[in-house]
């Protein structure tokens, strides 16, 4: 009946988010020119935003993020579009930092 087409809200109104169309964020996505395309570089830069500021409390968000592919979006998390672009998530360098910190 009613069902708003979540491809014309705004990134802040979504709650929830399935990247299957969009492609999950760590493919380091490079698409531009597809309808769906601008909600999805919006929304990989969110994704990215909170993977930075969690890194950010990790303490390992830091000088090995050099990625220069499309920075605005990836914040040096990505080096080329695919996912052979993409710095992982560093969990042993976490695991380590927090290693008997009941965390």
């Amino acid at each position: 009946e009613n069902c708003d087409d979540c491809r014309l809200k705004e990134v802040e109104a979504i709650k929830n988010v399935h990247f299957t169309i969009c492609q999950k964020p760590w493919t380091c996505f490079g698409g531009t020119n597809c309808p769906y395309c601008p909600l999805c570089r919006k929304l990989h830069a969110r994704w990215f935003d909170i993977r930075r500021d969690m890194e950010r409390g990790w303490g390992t968000y830091d000088e090995r993020y050099t990625g220069s592919f499309d920075k605005e979006h990836y914040h040096g998390f990505c080096r080329r579009s695919g996912a052979g672009g993409y710095s992982a998530i560093p969990l042993e360098k976490f695991a380590a930092a927090h290693k008997g910190g009941g965390q």
